[in-house]
């Protein structure tokens, strides 16, 4: 009864990080940090799923397990089309995977320290072999969780690689197995699972290349020179947030699409933690800057199975709406009014919408409403476990952990002020599991 309707959990066992989200003969792959045999963190190994909408996904076999180098933590993977690595062949392209092996976190590694290494799969990403010898050795600390991205404007491969404290290290390679260091770039407030993706700018033909880290602060700006130049200072989508360490799929051109881990508590289950919904990625230029923005995947709607929505929501009088137990997708407009407070109550959980402060709250995590502060757009989906909400058409967003109470299946809604011009969808959402998954 604990498990999320909308989420991807495993079976059992604890998951994190999103691994090797690639796109490959009409399957999405997602790979992940993976304990199979307790609910807490450790004991890393890469787990499997594949689906093919990115919402109904299927549990494969692990792929990466724990060995002599180490425990198998993050790390990326693309389609070698043409055949660099001289792995596959240009027919049928082998799919590369960069991954740590964090030296000292089992017994059998216990003299080593974290490399960078390289598995491949000649079977569409079912089996992964280890290639035999580390790709870049020890640099510093716990460096980590390589990212690999094709840049045409530097005629090479480019890795970027966590190194330590806020400290990120480019490299750059023309045949994938011998790595030089290029540039050292520094993000304040990030770590680890960097990105590094080239991503559309909105209404143009223009595109810019964005990294970010963990907890999601990007930079936008481009490779000139030999170097990655940035074009403006750090974003942070949030000013605090459960989602974390999000990956990008290679393999879907011009499409960005990005999962998150989300550090959700599950209690009582024989699993742990889930993936965030898919978002769509893009850029907008606007108000002197660019924004990386993200919503749901459109595919979400396909799941909408009732409709909801209360005729009159200026929430002068409470809201008092009954719930069933499913999952939820709620879009909330109305005109800003930097005077109002607005509070919602969904299974138990409350989320506070404070136009005073211009900042959306949940569980202490929390984000801005808008950016000029003349419209409220607000998107929820809430699950058993987590809210995740989006806003000012998606600059930006957070996820809250929570426990939705199935007793409480109401929503109450209530603003210090009436509300103009607003309007309130509540959509409920079918399950992403068959019953007998759910059963078994």
């Amino acid at each position: 009864p604990t498990r999320p309707d909308l989420h991807f959990t495993v079976k059992n066992g604890w998951n994190n990080d999103p691994n090797g989200l690639c796109y490959h003969n009409g399957v999405y792959h997602m790979y992940f940090q993976y304990n199979p045999c307790d609910t807490g963190w450790g004991n890393m190994h890469w787990g499997h799923a594949v689906s093919r909408d990115l919402l109904h996904w299927e549990e494969l076999d692990t792929v990466l397990t724990p060995d002599e180098n180490g425990t198998m933590y993050s790390g990326c993977a693309f389609i070698d089309r043409n055949n660099l690595s001289d792995l596959g062949n240009q027919t049928d392209p082998v799919l590369l995977y960069y991954y740590t092996a964090a030296g000292a976190r089992n017994i059998i590694s216990a003299d080593k320290k974290t490399t960078q290494r390289l598995a491949y799969s000649t079977d569409g990403g079912k089996t992964l072999i280890k290639y035999p010898h580390a790709i870049l050795d020890h640099i510093v600390s716990n460096n980590r969780d390589p990212k690999v991205a094709w840049v045409s404007e530097m005629n090479a491969y480019v890795m970027i690689l966590y190194l330590d404290k806020n400290d990120f290290r480019l490299f750059r390679s023309t045949d994938l197995f011998h790595w030089e260091s290029f540039q050292t770039i520094t993000i304040c407030n990030e770590s680890e699972c960097p990105n590094l993706i080239r991503v559309r700018v909105k209404d143009s033909s223009e595109y810019r290349w964005v990294i970010f880290g963990a907890n999601g602060i990007y930079i936008v700006g481009s490779f000139r020179n030999g170097q990655f130049v940035p074009e403006q200072e750090p974003c942070r989508p949030n000013t605090a947030s459960r989602s974390y360490a999000g990956q990008c799929f290679d393999g879907t051109d011009d499409r960005v699409i990005l999962i998150d881990w989300l550090r959700t508590a599950i209690p009582d289950s024989r699993f742990s933690q889930c993936m965030s919904i898919p978002n769509e990625l893009w850029l907008e230029e606007s108000y002197g800057q660019y924004w990386l923005m993200r919503k749901p995947i459109d595919a979400l709607e396909s799941l909408r199975v009732t409709d909801e929505s209360p005729s009159d929501i200026s929430l002068e009088e409470r809201l008092c709406l009954p719930l069933s137990k499913k999952a939820y997708d709620l879009h909330l407009q109305a005109e800003y009014d930097a005077e109002n407070v607005i509070t919602l109550s969904i299974f138990g959980n409350e989320l506070t919408i404070n136009m005073v402060k211009n900042e959306i709250i949940a569980n202490r995590q929390a984000c801005p409403i808008s950016v000029k502060k003349d419209v409220l757009d607000l998107r929820i989906l809430v699950d058993t476990g987590s809210f995740e909400v989006f806003s000012d058409d998606g600059k930006f967003a957070f996820a809250a952990a929570v426990n939705a109470d199935p007793n409480l299946p109401t929503l109450y809604a209530k603003a210090k002020k009436p509300l103009r011009n607003a309007k309130l969808e509540v959509y409920g959402l079918q399950s992403i599991w068959n019953e007998s998954e759910v059963t078994s």
